[in-house]
């Protein structure tokens, strides 16, 4: 079978199993779990629970659709925003034919899908990244919505979650400050996507992704006391307790900025493989990574950009395992794995701390209003890590590889000698265009005069 024609074979059995899950997960849970509906529904009719849990899977199926568009269009913003195109005004274009793709395949995972994971107009592929992308959000997005969103709020620390559960009683009754926790968490899960495609690709993001992203978190929570379920400080040991909660939540903006910045300086320093055992560096510091952890910081608070940049550095470690374990030629996906930037982790750290935080908050990992060893010990943890990862992103060169042009250790560019096996000097004879034949130059191949020896 064609590789193109596997690809579009997983991709499609991918997205089928995701809408299966989509409408499953939320129906199974509408008919087990006590306490989902009110007590006086308790004893329901066979078609109101027929009724319920046809809402719940439509729900469901909608949170991954909307999540899949937003996918689409984190795709537009990875790979415009970094050659500085808009990503507003410029429809959606082939990147081999830079044709406009049409709007009927332009649906989300489907439309690349139906087209075989080709162009319609010059029939070049068209990456299978693309649709990945967009299921990989798509489940973020509605896996969110379940834990967080739809669930009342249970996995939010120190909120007091929702009488009731599921969409009926979520949206349809709205909670609005649990509807703009999800809505803050969704954009920061977005934000930090692009990053993570973004580092994963070795571009840099622009300054103002950064700056949007770094405000956005600071000065949404500034706006509304709901935000930050999780304070950086006490608001009953602050000096002026009229100013308490304002004063709260602008200390916990602050610290948890300050907190990303230096656990992000430590993960762009401590983790790139700029000190590593090749000749020359194969990457540079990680991009993106202060920016990232700042944000962070902003969104989560300085105990939660803590748990989640350890998390973060944890995965890093595995990735580069795997790819340094399994990389068999350079340039490959192995090899990009084993060179896994901290700020793709970033992502996936972010999303299993917002599905877990009341857990870890209940665990001790997050103290707020005590004194605690346990950030420095986790901070401790985090440093290791980092130097954990930057040797496993370290390859020693292989036996007799040349080293790279322009390398200090190696004398002035373009000198290889020193470089090349013992008996061996590199030099060829050289015969001139207009050298008669059979005749030898008395130059070798540097230009210097040949030297006899008796």
């Amino acid at each position: 079978m064609h590789r193109s024609a596997r690809q579009v074979r997983v991709v499609a059995f991918l997205v089928a199993g995701a809408v299966a899950l989509s409408m499953a997960w939320p129906a199974w849970r509408s008919l087990s779990p006590p306490g989902r509906f009110p007590v006086d529904l308790d004893v329901r009719t066979q078609a109101e629970v027929i009724r319920g849990a046809a809402l719940e899977a439509v729900t469901g199926l909608w949170f991954l659709m909307v999540g899949a568009a937003l996918g689409s269009f984190l795709n537009v913003v990875v790979y415009r925003m970094p050659r500085r195109e808009s990503v507003i005004w410029r429809p959606s274009y082939c990147p081999r034919c830079h044709s406009q793709i049409r709007l009927s395949d332009n649906l989300p995972m489907w439309g690349w899908v139906r087209l075989r994971g080709r162009c319609r107009d010059c029939w070049l592929p068209i990456s299978m990244r693309y649709p990945l992308v967009e299921l990989a959000f798509g489940l973020m997005f509605f896996v969110l919505a379940q834990v967080e969103l739809l669930s009342g709020g249970t996995n939010l620390p120190m909120r007091v979650p929702h009488r009731h559960r599921g969409a009926l009683y979520v949206l349809w009754d709205p909670d609005w400050p649990l509807i703009g926790i999800f809505g803050f968490h969704s954009l920061m899960l977005f934000l930090l996507m692009g990053w993570a495609l973004m580092a994963w690709d070795r571009q840099r993001p622009p300054w103002y992704y950064v700056a949007f992203a770094i405000a956005v978190g600071s000065l949404l929570p500034l706006a509304g006391l709901f935000l930050h379920p999780l304070p950086g400080v006490d608001p009953d040991r602050l000096i002026w307790p009229k100013l308490a909660p304002s004063a709260a939540l602008l200390a916990t903006s602050v610290l948890g900025l300050a907190a990303g910045g230096l656990l992000g300086a430590i993960a762009s320093v401590a983790s790139s493989s700029t000190g590593s055992r090749e000749p020359r560096a194969a990457e540079p510091r990680d991009p993106g990574t202060v920016g990232a952890a700042v944000a962070l910081g902003g969104f989560l608070g300085w105990q939660a950009a803590l748990c989640t940049a350890l998390f973060a550095t944890i995965y890093q470690c595995l990735a580069r395992f795997v790819g340094m374990g399994l990389a068999s030629a350079p340039g490959g996906f192995m090899d990009s794995l084993r060179r896994t930037p901290w700020a793709t982790a970033l992502a996936p750290a972010a999303f299993f701390l917002l599905l877990d935080w009341r857990v870890l908050f209940l665990a001790g990992l997050m103290p707020y209003d005590r004194f605690s060893y346990m950030p420095l010990a986790l901070l401790a943890m985090f440093v290791a890590l980092c130097l954990v990862a930057r040797r496993l992103g370290r390859t020693p060169p292989e036996p007799g590889a040349p080293l790279p042009p322009n390398d200090p250790s190696q004398g002035p560019a373009g000198d290889h000698e020193s470089n090349l096996p013992l008996g061996n000097s590199g030099a060829e004879e050289v015969v001139p265009h207009d050298a008669p034949a059979g005749e030898v130059s008395n130059f070798d191949s540097t230009g210097q005069p040949r030297q006899e020896f008796d």
